[in-house]
């Protein structure tokens, strides 16, 4: 999550590259619980958006190393992010 909030700190970030460590910490230091809250929240989107992607990636390259028309393929990937959007629930 570090990560995710660095990137989240450095969109609005103005400053110079040697000060944005400071920065950062700074920012940490001054979020309250509700921004906390909504960024963890964001931070979980961001991770299943992320999986879901990764998982479409894999299946598109399996089912292409398969030879699958794309047709084939289509069908298939709609069935398995059907199957995660359940997951997300």
């Amino acid at each position: 999550m570090e990560e995710y909030l660095k990137n989240v700190h450095a969109r609005n970030y103005t400053g110079t590259d040697d000060d944005m460590p400071d920065s950062f910490e700074a920012y940490l230091v001054n979020l309250d619980v509700d921004e906390w809250i909504k960024l963890a929240d964001e931070y979980v989107e961001y991770i299943q958006s992320d999986m879901v992607t990764r998982v479409m990636n894999v299946v598109a390259g399996v089912l292409q190393e398969k030879g699958s028309t794309i047709e084939e393929s289509i069908a298939f990937i709609n069935k398995v992010y059907k199957g995660l959007s359940k997951l997300e629930k």
